[in-house]
């Protein structure tokens, strides 16, 4: 049932197409059948040949009555469209040849260009040597032949292979608007080619506005269908005489008008293109913002389930370590303290308190969230100077001295903060230089919007190169001391709490500064 199909539509094609042939009874600058061959082949496979063969011989014959040459002809024919679908197959993307920029310009030249010369030469060639053109007429007829099968596979193939090659998906509610452009492009195509426009005055480019809409709003279909109604009208325009393009000799007419629609066809499939690419590319981010947000939520599920782990296991395991070293502490006093045993006991009770403090701080570390609903405005001065008192005990046995000036207000979490300052503070305190009194200045200035607090002192410092990895959870400055290595993560998580950053800068023996940047507070 296919074949009969496709050789009547050839043929039909083929017998309008001559009908405007001016220059010989063959040779028509607008012929149909080119592109309906082309896109037959791409979208129903090779085995069509026979009715593409079949179809043009019928219409050369009934053309001519001379078999040979509506032989030559058909043959010539056929030869153009396999060549086509073949390199385009090839070279193109077969049927989705309109996807993409660069397959499109491999379609114009392998199809449009390259394969019709085929046809034209084989086509004029047998006129010539079978007496039914003057060989003088040759060039004339081959330009005739030739654009009008490249026009053909750049209006009537794209029109059935992108409405072909995949199931119509024009949603109800962009019908109304697709008939409009439809009716608009041939209304203001048929007022540029109408009587209503002298040729005088060729407003020919306003047939751009109609292939922008297309385009835009409906992609390679939109912009391969308003190519054809454009191509449609324009042609029956010039034959009226009205247009641009309107000579007193119909074939040069046809000619130059030809040559204008294989452009506004280019503009047309490139434009399709470019916004199915871009409509793509959005469908793509689209998507990977989609998944993005669901690996996010899966995340902080994670992240959540997680806290909650921490939290329940840091809190069940103080218990049990609780009374590791309770009696750990008992049986020490029991044994003498020259006894290896209690030697054992001593590090049990060590490695116990070390846990503890471990738990105590993985706690902490959970329970810092990004959530801004519990700031209020913080006197830093104030909040320094009870800490300080807090930590007296500590710092009056560390020999310490702590100054500070020029502290702000700023807009957080007040326990939060402090847990940042006493943990700066409790690490100044402990790595402090051996015979030396540490001494720890704070004075805050401001920069870009930002308070940005010095936290200075005159400790053992640390290595250039540690400056970043200090801030990672048990990470420690030395393996001297009985740090959880979570008192500077804490801090970091607290500051990026407060859409702060906080850095370090050192030397071995040289002290450490750490600059903590903070939101200005924001007055009314």
């Amino acid at each position: 049932m296919v074949l009969p199909v496709v050789t009547g539509v050839y043929f039909l094609g083929g017998k309008l197409g001559l009908s405007l042939a001016f220059i010989n009874s063959s040779a028509t600058a607008v012929w149909p059948c080119s592109g309906i061959a082309l896109a037959g082949l791409l979208l129903l496979g090779y085995r069509i040949w026979p009715a593409i063969l079949a179809g043009a011989f019928l219409v050369n014959f009934s053309t001519t009555g001379a078999i040979l040459p509506s032989l030559e002809i058909a043959a010539g024919n056929l030869l153009e469209a396999l060549l086509g679908a073949f390199w385009v197959q090839r070279f193109s993307g077969g049927a989705h040849a309109f996807d993409r920029i660069e397959t499109i310009i491999k379609f114009v030249f392998f199809a449009a260009l390259a394969s019709t010369a085929v046809s034209a030469t084989v086509g004029v060639t047998s006129l010539a040597a079978n007496g039914l053109a003057a060989w003088k007429d040759y060039p004339a007829i081959w330009l005739t032949w030739w654009l009008g099968n490249m026009v053909s596979d750049l209006i009537i193939a794209p029109l059935f292979l992108v409405w072909g090659s995949r199931p119509a998906n024009l949603h109800k509610k962009r019908l109304p608007e697709f008939l409009l452009l439809t009716a608009a492009t041939a209304l203001i195509t048929g007022i540029v080619f109408g009587r209503w426009v002298p040729s005088k005055y060729p407003f020919i480019y306003l047939t751009l506005l109609p292939i922008f809409w297309a385009a835009f709003r409906f992609t390679q279909r939109g912009a391969a269908a308003t190519a054809f109604i454009i191509s449609a009208v324009a042609v029956w325009g010039t034959l009226q005489g009205f247009g641009a393009f309107a000579f007193d000799e119909p074939n040069l007419s046809l000619l130059m008008l030809q040559a204008f629609i294989g452009v506004i066809a280019v503009t047309a499939l490139t434009l399709g293109s470019l916004f199915n690419e871009r409509g793509r590319a959005e469908h793509v981010i689209r998507d990977y913002a989609e998944r993005l947000k669901r690996k996010n939520r899966e995340l902080n599920d994670a992240n959540k389930e997680l806290e909650h782990f921490v939290a329940i296991a840091s809190h069940d395991l103080q218990v049990p370590l609780q009374q590791i070293s309770m009696f750990a502490e008992l049986l020490e006093l029991k044994l003498p303290k020259t006894s290896e045993d209690h030697e054992f006991l001593v590090h049990i009770q060590k490695a116990a308190v070390r846990m503890l403090r471990l738990m105590r701080d993985l706690l902490e570390y959970s329970h810092v969230k990004k959530d801004q609903r519990h700031f209020t405005e913080v006197d830093l001065k104030v909040l320094l100077e009870e800490l300080v008192e807090d930590l007296d005990g500590h710092i009056r046995e560390k020999r310490a001295k702590i100054e500070m000036t020029n502290l702000p207000k700023v807009q957080g979490n007040p326990l939060h903060l402090r847990q940042l300052f006493q943990n700066l503070i409790s690490n100044s305190l402990k790595y402090c230089k051996k015979n030396e009194a540490p001494r720890i200045e704070i004075n805050a200035r401001f920069a870009d919007g930002f308070s940005e607090i010095h936290v200075r002192d005159n400790g053992s410092g640390f290595a250039e190169d540690c400056a970043e990895k200090i801030f990672l959870p048990f990470q420690r400055l030395s393996s001297e001391g009985e740090g959880s290595g979570m008192g500077l993560a804490i801090c970091r998580k607290i500051v990026e709490q407060h859409k702060g950053t906080i850095t370090a800068a050192g030397q071995i023996n040289q002290g450490a500064v750490f600059v903590v940047k903070l939101p200005r507070e924001e007055r009314g």
